[in-house]
């Protein structure tokens, strides 16, 4: 009886094919598509009903994937523990609450570069799967620290990955360090900037005491601390000195859209002009949603 299947990087293999393979493989519990690019919802559809004891589903870079798909799996399958969505721009809010709400048992969940998932869905995802162990959000950029507090009730969590994350500054960093599920993490990425203190950071590393692996995002692209040389080796040599992480791996980002009012707040100024005596170059984006969104470099 055969349970596990792996089709790894098979870059011709189509949706009939894969379709007669799944039906005549009805106990299958671990099955791995990573880089099957060709595959659908279709093929999902006949893989979810084909097969209803499935655990593990890995999904890695199946762009053509969408809701749709999703919520065939949410209504055959809900034993499904494991499922790995990176690469899937097509997965939004909908999608993952469908999800969710038919595989309350997920323990591991990554959805890397799906840039349409918000806070409402990541809230909805805490408060469903109580058993979540290992969460990455690396590049979904719309949540922001108000989907810090739900997660937080996620006691087994264990990596957690929210790096693009947008305005985590001292507020989020506080939040994270008295998470409830703080002494079981292993990895955590965040994001900060200006506002986020050495202190603050410093704090969240000894609140998560089986913290190894930390990556910081410099979500401005500017160093947060004006004035002094080397920070990033500063702040990565003080962070593993004065707790247990063994591994500080600092990324910056040179440039992203967001809200000016949020931006000169974090910035502590009182208007954008004033921006210019820190160096920082900002316009207005034409055409965009709002007059308020500006770039920064």
């Amino acid at each position: 009886r055969i349970e596990h299947l792996h089709l790894g990087e098979v870059d011709q293999l189509t949706s009939d094919v894969f379709e007669r393979v799944v039906c005549s493989l009805p106990s299958l519990r671990h099955v791995a598509l990573p880089q099957c690019t060709t595959l659908g919802d279709r093929a999902l559809s006949v893989l979810s009903t084909s097969c209803p004891h499935l655990e593990h589903l890995d999904l890695s870079s199946a762009a053509c994937v969408t809701n749709d798909g999703l919520s065939s799996i949410a209504l055959h399958c809900p034993q499904l523990r494991h499922l790995a969505l990176d690469d899937s721009p097509f997965l939004t809010d909908q999608g993952l609450v469908s999800l969710v709400t038919g595989c309350p048992h997920l323990a591991f969940f990554t959805a890397d570069a799906s840039p349409s998932i918000t806070d409402p869905s990541v809230a909805f995802l805490a408060q469903k799967c109580t058993k979540l162990q290992h969460l990455s959000l690396a590049s979904a950029t719309q949540i922001s620290k108000t989907a810090v507090g739900p997660l937080s009730r996620c006691h087994h969590l264990e990596y957690l990955d929210i790096r693009s994350a947008l305005y985590l500054c001292d507020e989020a960093i506080e939040a994270l360090a008295n998470f409830e599920a703080a002494p079981q993490l292993t990895h955590l990425g965040v994001s900060f900037g200006y506002g986020t203190s050495l202190q603050r950071l410093l704090k969240l590393c000894r609140s998560c005491s089986r913290l190894r692996s930390l990556v910081l995002i410099d979500q401005h692209g500017l160093r947060p601390w004006p004035g002094q040389s080397h920070w990033k080796r500063r702040v990565r040599d003080t962070l593993r000195a004065k707790s247990n992480v063994c591994t500080v791996c600092i990324e910056s980002k040179p440039a992203w859209k967001v809200d000016a009012h949020d931006f000169v707040s974090d910035l502590g100024l009182v208007d954008a002009s004033l921006a210019s005596k820190i160096g920082v170059k900002l316009r207005t984006l034409k055409n965009s949603r709002s007059s308020k969104e500006l770039w920064w470099r």
